[in-house]
C-alpha cells in the first residue's frame, strides 16, 4: 500500500507541473498528443512512453528506474524466450519467485525446452521425463513434446536458484533461468 502512495504522490508532483494543454499534432502515420510543463519542456511525446520514462525526464533516472519497477512489480512482468536459428534468445532470464516464462518458437523447427540434465531433464525439482504423460506433468519443467513455429511453452518457476534447460531435440542449445527469491 505504501508503494501505491508512493507511486501517487510521484505521479501527482509530474502532474501537477503541467499546464495539461494537449496539443495535438498530425502526420501521416498516427496522432500523437504532447502536453507542456511549466518550463515549457514536452512529456507524453510519444504514447509508448512509460511512467517511467516520464520520471526519468523531470525527475533523473533513479526516480523513473524505480516507478517501472513498481509498475512491473504491480503488473507483472512478461518473460519471453524466443527459440531462434541461433538458439534460445535471451540465452539468460533473471526472474523472481512465481514468475512464468514462455518460449516461442520462431523457427521451422521443433523445439523442446526441458529442465537440465539430458536426458533426464532432473535438474530443477520434481522434474523428470519420466513424468511426461502423467498427471504430473502440468508440475514439471519439461514441454515434453516438440512444438512447431509459432507455438509456444509457459512455465512458472517457484524455486529459487540457478536453471539451466536445454532444447531435448537439439541439446547443443541451452539457456539459463536465474529464480530470485522475492
Amino acid at each position: 500500500m505504501k508503494n501505491i502512495l508512493a507511486i501517487l504522490i510521484l505521479f501527482a508532483i509530474v502532474v501537477s507541473g503541467c499546464t495539461a494543454q494537449p496539443q495535438a499534432q498530425a502526420d501521416d502515420s498516427m496522432m500523437e498528443d504532447t502536453y507542456r510543463t511549466g518550463d515549457n519542456s514536452v512529456i507524453g511525446d510519444d504514447m509508448g512512453d512509460s511512467m517511467g520514462d516520464v520520471m526519468d525526464d523531470h525527475m533523473g533516472d533513479t526516480v523513473g528506474d524505480a516507478m517501472d519497477d513498481h509498475m512491473d512489480d504491480m503488473m507483472g512482468h512478461e518473460n519471453t524466450i524466443e527459440f531462434t536459428e541461433t538458439g534460445y534468445v535471451p540465452n539468460e532470464l533473471t526472474i523472481k519467485v512465481g514468475d512464468t516464462v514462455t518460449w516461442v518458437n520462431k523457427t521451422q523447427s521443433l523445439t523442446w525446452p526441458a529442465s537440465a540434465k539430458h536426458p533426464t531433464h532432473t535438474a530443477y525439482p520434481g522434474s523428470d521425463i519420466q513424468k511426461c504423460g502423467t498427471d504430473e506433468q502440468a508440475g514439471i519443467f519439461d514441454a515434453c513434446a516438440g512444438f512447431g513455429e509459432g507455438e509456444s511453452y509457459s512455465f512458472t518457476f517457484n524455486e529459487p536458484g540457478e536453471w539451466f534447460y536445454h532444447d531435448h531435440l537439439n541439446a547443443s542449445k541451452f539457456g539459463k533461468i536465474i529464480v530470485k527469491a522475492q
